[in-house]
């Protein structure tokens, strides 16, 4: 919802395929290893014979499935492939964990979408033929896609352009209820609403059409169900006065809030029922709400605690526990629940690049590992775009046990919880004070199954450590605001059964929204130009999270996705420096996009030298911008040690335009030392059959 956040603040909310890296080409190496040697008992079994010049059958057959896994390990692999197959609940994939989902507006790559294991996204690109939806599970087939509308605001969006006027909430004077601005409105939900007299929905109440209206956005042959964004059972924006029977009189002076409440939240009850029936018990519903609320959950698969970036009070972080628990116990499975964290400048101990808050982004990857919901954390900028962390690609497997409270806050108010999973332990703390937690204190816990320990991150290296967790203080305040509003925010823990090397890729883009944590965004030097913008929409297949150009609400500058500059003497140039925590080798890849509207329009540089400086030297890889846009292009793997010491950089010395646009570097383990050449086939081995 574009700036919204405002009055979520003050109504709604006070009332990977699994990630895996590092091992997974040696997983899928070891797969195809057992496979081949499954195949040479079928192939005794049926008398095939295979003769060697001087081995025997067997061995050929094994150094022939070594020379694969060598060749597999030697080149990418796609990226999203998954350690272990998530289980599956009513034909859904039930994740392990975390769970990761993406709260975002419609416009990113499919390549950043195909990450995470659930998207809540708008209905652009989803609709029937579902084209881009097909282009993210390609990549990653076990997403969970579900598009949302806002039914607060109803068909047009937030101009109310194609509203019966019949359907608007009015005023006890019988003036539209606006909704989030000036220009928009908040829809009747309930059984007083008067029917249609005109138009496409003609003799029908607001809640007797939006399921099929939600419905004609999405392609239910590819897409897994629907999200809501904006839908309240209580008028938040009608500033004490609605008229829902609209007998001219104030329903919170005649009948009261509970009655108001009472009235929506039966007709939102109808429209989660149609909805159910239309999509069948295998697809799934989210809500939002804006909160955890405690209405729908008969029809729903999940709720989404939107901008979620502190609790207000003790008394708070109970309320969403236990409601969050309650909703596991009763919502039918699977479970899509989202919490959207957030992080910014108005946080307690916030860093002066938000992103690189990385406590707090523990702090509700915990509270979401309590459950069995999905975290998506953003910047504060209202879903224009998600952050990307090392411990999103952790994996936990599955839980253990629920989770269980070890100690209280103030008054029995808040408290720290701790749940084990097949492979680690998580601590959330949420007391508002500091607690010192020891393995001992751990091992007392049902389901201990430690030592624990962390992992190795480049991301945030002082934590992320690899150390044995012996005893730690895990840290939790209580705040005070501007205007006083009480924050409680705290610290989580996440650990696991040995020191694993966990780094995810590290995304240095032309501007900060595509930009990993830790690191910077490009330093380009000259004459540039950041495109697209309101007047120059030009350009196509650039890597970005936001789609085209976009006035942030909340950020003055624009979500631009590349630049560009003209040939010339090599004056203007563009650096990629990234911030390297975990020393190793890295598989660096550039991605650039063609100019102009269309391929072809405009003839890009064809000999843009790429200078890469790595630990021990450089090298100068030639990129052809003409060709290969819109993916990821290999430009080798460097040992590149800790720091901003590594750089890929390049400049307009060229024989036409270049663009700046985003550089990724790929961990690919931590020995300076190993073998990346494949071995040559063997000589002298013919197979006869």
């Amino acid at each position: 919802m574009i700036a919204k956040i405002k009055w979520r603040c003050s109504f709604a909310l006070l009332g990977r395929y699994k990630k895996g890296r590092g091992c997974k080409s040696v997983s899928l190496c070891m797969t195809w290893f057992i496979m081949i040697l499954r195949s040479v008992s079928i192939m005794k079994q049926k008398f095939v014979v295979v003769k060697s010049l001087g081995g025997s059958c067997l061995g050929v057959l094994i150094l022939g499935a070594l020379i694969i896994a060598a060749a597999i390990l030697s080149r990418e692999l796609p990226v999203y492939a998954d350690k272990k197959t998530p289980r599956r609940v009513n034909g859904l994939p039930n994740h392990r964990y975390p769970r990761i989902g993406s709260f975002q507006w419609p416009g990113a790559v499919p390549d950043w979408y195909a990450r995470f294991d659930l998207l809540d996204t708008g209905t652009s690109g989803f609709e029937q033929g579902g084209n881009f939806a097909r282009s993210i599970k390609a990549i990653n087939p076990n997403v969970i896609i579900l598009p949302s509308r806002d039914w607060n605001a109803g068909p047009g969006g937030y101009d109310g352009s194609e509203v019966p006027p019949e359907w608007i909430a009015r005023h006890s004077d019988g003036s539209f209820v606006n909704l989030y601005f000036e220009t928009d409105y908040y829809m009747d939900m309930t059984d007083f609403c008067p029917r249609a007299t005109s138009g496409r929905w003609a003799g029908k109440r607001y809640n007797e059409i939006v399921a099929d209206w939600h419905l004609s956005f999405v392609d239910l042959t590819v897409i897994d169900g629907v999200a809501t964004d904006g839908v309240w059972n209580f008028p938040y924006s009608a500033q004490g006065n609605i008229d829902l029977d609209r007998n001219g009189v104030n329903d919170f002076k005649e009948h009261g809030e509970d009655w108001i409440s009472g009235q929506i939240t039966n007709g939102l009850n109808k429209i989660l029922a149609d909805l159910r029936k239309a999509m069948g018990p295998d697809k799934a519903i989210l809500v939002n709400s804006g909160g955890m609320h405690t209405w729908g959950w008969d029809y729903t698969n999940g709720l989404l605690k939107e901008h979620s970036a502190i609790f207000y009070s003790l008394g708070d972080v109970n309320y969403n526990m236990d409601t969050y628990h309650e909703f596991m116990n009763r919502a039918p499975q699977p479970h899509v629940t989202l919490i959207d964290g957030e992080t910014g400048h108005g946080v307690p101990g916030h860093e002066p690049v938000p992103r690189n808050n990385f406590r707090h982004m523990r702090f509700w990857l915990g509270f979401t590992l309590m459950g069995d919901g999905y975290l998506s954390f953003s910047v504060n900028e209202e879903h224009m775009y998600t952050v990307w962390y090392d411990e999103f690609e952790i994996d936990l497997g599955y839980p253990t046990i629920s989770a269980q409270k070890i100690r209280e806050g103030a008054d029995g108010a808040g408290g720290m919880w701790v749940r084990f999973f097949d492979e680690g332990a998580v601590i959330f703390n949420a007391t508002g004070v500091p607690q010192q937690v020891s393995d001992g204190d751990l091992a007392r816990i049902p389901g201990y199954a430690g030592p624990y320990y962390h992992f190795r991150g480049g991301q945030d290296p002082k934590v992320n450590n690899g150390a044995r967790f012996t005893s730690e203080t895990i840290g939790s305040e209580i705040t005070r605001l501007s205007g006083g509003t009480e924050a409680v925010t705290g610290e989580s823990v996440i650990l696991l059964k040995s020191p694993k090397e966990i780094v995810s890729d590290i995304i240095v883009d032309n501007w900060h929204h595509g930009t990993s944590p830790a690191s910077g965004e490009a330093e380009l030097k000259g004459r540039w130009i950041n495109l697209p913008h309101s007047g120059d929409q030009s350009g196509g297949d650039y890597y970005t999270l936001r789609n085209r150009y976009f006035a942030d609400y909340f950020d003055p500058g624009n979500l631009y996705g590349y630049a560009m500059v003209n040939q010339g003497d090599g004056l203007d140039y563009a650096v990629y420096r990234p911030t390297v925590g975990l020393a190793g080798n890295y598989e660096i890849f550039e991605w650039h996009g063609y100019l102009g509207h269309s391929p072809g329009d405009v003839r890009e540089a064809t000999n843009v030298k790429y200078k890469i400086r790595y630990s021990g030297g450089e090298k100068t890889v030639v990129v052809d911008q003409s060709q290969n846009s819109g993916r990821w292009n290999s430009l080798g793997i460097y040992y590149m040690s800790t720091g901003q010491n590594a750089q890929v950089s390049f400049d307009n010395n060229t024989d036409g335009p270049i663009t700046a646009d985003a550089i990724k570097f790929v961990f690919r383990g931590s020995d300076p030392n190993r073998d990346r050449t494949p071995p040559q086939p063997p000589k002298g081995v013919r197979v006869t059959q």
